[in-house]
């Protein structure tokens, strides 16, 4: 509910497969070689993080909020 006691209604929008088509295209492999370079890699990628908000993270979109 808002401050008003009413309900907000929201949707959630995520990145779908952006992230992999990404990694997909930067690397020159397709899904299935993804996944195995992925599990081949060691566990914790040497503290390397990945934020995945390509597109944002949800929606509405309210730039001036």
């Amino acid at each position: 509910m808002d401050a008003s006691g009413q309900w907000l209604p929201l949707a959630c929008t995520l990145n779908g497969s952006l992230v992999q088509d990404y990694f997909c295209r930067i690397l020159g492999t397709d899904y299935k070689e993804l996944d195995a370079l992925a599990q081949a890699g060691e566990p914790g990628c040497g503290g390397m993080v990945m934020i995945p908000y390509f597109v944002g993270e949800r929606t509405p979109n309210l730039p001036d909020a």
